[in-house]
């Protein structure tokens, strides 16, 4: 929750995390592309920090991500330190 334009609601037993990235649609990435959906923000995050996550739209939900989070807590850290990074990135 403190990574800019994310919010996310904790999970109640699920091994994932569907972030809403809507604050993020519409921004541009340092190369000067438009993130103009979820897919796009999922295609640059594995392209921009190797850090791979599904659009939500696949699940019925536009503006998501769906994070597993069946993984240690040190690749959890990394990860979000990545997601954080880029989303600062974009203007």
């Amino acid at each position: 929750t403190a990574i800019p334009d994310v919010t996310c609601i904790k999970p109640s037993g699920a091994f994932y995390l569907f972030p809403c990235i809507s604050g993020i649609i519409g921004k541009k990435t340092p190369a000067g592309n438009t993130i103009a959906s979820d897919e796009a923000f999922v295609a640059h995050l594995l392209d921009a920090a190797s850090v791979a996550v599904i659009h939500g739209s696949a699940y019925g939900l536009p503006g998501y991500v769906r994070m597993s989070i069946a993984t240690s807590e040190q690749t959890l850290v990394l990860a979000c330190q990545r997601i954080s990074e880029v989303c600062k990135s974009l203007k």
